[in-house]
């Protein structure tokens, strides 16, 4: 009986520890996509209030406009997010209570001070040259076709 254990303890150890899995290490994804998800928090350096619009030392820069409760603005975050990291040349204004709406998408263009700024909605994209306003773009299509 002990000869008969002896012979099961050893076969049992040998399946147990003779044999390992071959495991690796890797991420093949071919030609996938894989999405990559971000938060505002991401982009904290980037981050403005109104009074602050003017005041970047960059010659060229873009101002996004958005709010944290716009359907529009979630499903362009991660695009937005990507390209400011990116380009380093994208600043954020979250929605406030400071924000000035119109209908005419060209109000901005020209203006010199954040006093002067008006946008049409959530998203709104502002291009920023020389301390000027330039462009004004609002909605997805609109910011996505300007910042490819």
């Amino acid at each position: 009986m002990k000869i008969f254990k002896k012979a099961i303890l050893l076969a049992t150890s040998t399946f147990l520890f003779g044999c390992r899995y071959a495991q690796t290490n890797h991420n093949d994804y071919g030609s996938y996509d894989v999405p990559v998800s971000y938060d505002y928090s991401d982009v904290n350096k980037f981050s403005l209030i109104w009074s602050e619009i003017f005041s970047v030392e960059l010659d060229e820069y873009y101002v996004y406009f958005y709010s944290t409760t716009c359907s529009h603005c979630m499903d362009l975050k991660d695009f937005i997010i990507e390209k400011a990291i990116k380009r380093g040349d994208i600043y954020f204004v979250r929605s406030s209570s400071l924000d000035q709406f119109t209908e005419d998408p060209n109000k901005s263009i020209g203006a010199e001070n954040p006093g002067e700024i008006w946008i049409l909605g959530y998203p709104t994209l502002l291009k920023i040259e020389n301390k000027i306003c330039t462009k004004s773009f609002a909605g997805n299509d609109k910011i996505i076709n300007e910042l490819k």
